[in-house]
């Protein structure tokens, strides 16, 4: 590799809807994660009933509709879309990619291990292991990727299905892990055993506890099939990005439509049912009724999250609301550095080495905290790149891939 023309994708070379895709996905991711963060989601009846408010039963429905992994979704279509556009960079500069990919992803690593050891939620460390997987594809031709593409997704249609004729097997292995000792399985009290730690003062249980938790959500990742929906969205992500749809969105605009339209269409009446059966649906053991979740799962969510984007382009082109819409590039263009804050403020003020208000707050407080603190980070986002080129941890980043320290102040005319 040519280590002198090595660099970081220029800002010129940067796309802005892709920038507003990312903010926008980070709040969404943001929402989700809140009241995990705040304990809502683990709470007992009896803690519910202490809590909850009249708008928590229909915003929990709101969230389970359009929230429930759509932003996971997006935002795994746009890290796709990022190694497309960094492997075309590196191919305009006839620089090496493959190292370069690599290391940027051991320093993803990096991050991803010290971020899950606090907050078992994080995506970081599954991004970076699934995304040297995508090396081999660099070279592909799109619609070859397109393909396997659609195979990811349909590994993910098929493994519900798998999962419910391995019952009793799965039933057998999980038994003692989330058993009550009587033989029954009691999942939702083990949970809540396994988080205790989060609830206290002292450094070193709540990192016991989260390590505790960390095991349980990859068992619930291997089990639900996660790794083929997050495959599936990398790997359309790249296709797209090698047709090059992020430059090409003016003219794409009925195609967008037609988007927005069908898939949009399939995609709420999807997720309507979908946030009904989540309700009733146990996740373990497996059931013919998950597995029938699980397909349709499989089919509405993308169908969603890919109208969502769509739509979000079609705004943009049209200048309808252009200014709202470019207030989100800004968390967009340093995703890192909004995500890790996400979780340090969350720590700060739900956990019991913060201010401790884990098990207090309603949904309804959740989300709100969530758009007040997504709307700060949108002024500081905006105020640090008006100074710098990149956020904080992007920039540590850049120089760890780069291997030598990159300007980050903005020059001045």
């Amino acid at each position: 590799m040519n280590h002198a023309t090595a660099a970081p994708v220029l800002e010129n070379e940067r796309a802005e809807i892709l920038d507003i895709l990312r903010g926008f996905a980070l709040l969404g991711i943001f929402i989700a994660h809140v009241p995990g963060l705040a304990g809502w989601d683990y709470l007992a009846p009896t803690e519910h009933a202490a809590v909850d408010l009249a708008s928590d039963s229909t915003l929990q429905f709101l969230r389970e509709m359009w929230i429930r992994s759509k932003f996971y979704s997006l935002f795994s279509l746009l890290f796709g879309f990022g190694f497309s556009i960094q492997y075309a960079s590196a191919r305009r500069r006839g620089t090496g990619f493959s190292a370069q990919f690599r290391r940027r992803q051991f320093g993803l690593l990096a991050l991803g291990v010290l971020h899950s050891a606090f907050w078992h939620g994080d995506i970081l460390l599954t991004y970076a292991l699934l995304g040297l997987a995508l090396i081999p594809f660099a070279s592909w031709e799109p619609r070859r990727i397109f393909r396997w593409a659609l195979g990811a997704l349909a590994m993910r249609a098929a493994w519900g299905l798998l999962m419910w004729s391995l019952a009793g097997a799965l039933g057998t292995l999980a038994g003692p892990a989330v058993g009550d000792g009587a033989g029954s399985i009691d999942v939702n009290t083990r949970v809540r055993e396994v988080m205790a730690g989060y609830y206290s003062s002292d450094w070193t249980e709540l990192l016991l506890s989260n390590a505790r938790f960390l095991r349980w959500k990859w068992g619930l990742v291997l089990y639900q099939g996660k790794l083929f929906s997050i495959a599936g969205f990398f790997l359309l992500g790249v296709a797209l990005g090698k047709w090059r749809v992020h430059e090409r969105i003016a003219e794409l605009e009925p195609e967008l439509r037609r988007v927005v339209l069908l898939f949009g269409s399939f995609g709420v009446a999807g997720n309507f049912v979908l946030a009904a059966l989540w309700a009733r649906v146990e996740t373990f053991p497996p059931s013919a009724l998950g597995a029938i979740t699980n397909l349709l799962y499989a089919a509405a969510v993308p169908a969603l999250a890919i109208a969502i984007a769509a739509g979000i382009a079609l705004l943009w082109i049209r200048g309808t609301g252009r200014t709202l819409l470019s207030a989100f590039a800004a968390p967009g263009r340093m995703a890192l550095t909004t995500y890790l804050s996400q979780t340090a403020i969350g720590l700060g003020l739900f956990y019991g080495v913060g201010l401790g208000l884990r098990g207090t707050f309603s949904l309804t407080g959740c989300i709100a905290t969530a758009l007040v603190v997504f709307a700060l980070q949108m002024v500081v986002a905006d105020w640090w790149l008006k100074s710098f080129q990149y956020g904080p941890i992007e920039w540590l980043w850049r120089c760890f891939t780069y291997r030598r320290a990159l300007p980050i102040l903005r020059s001045r005319p």
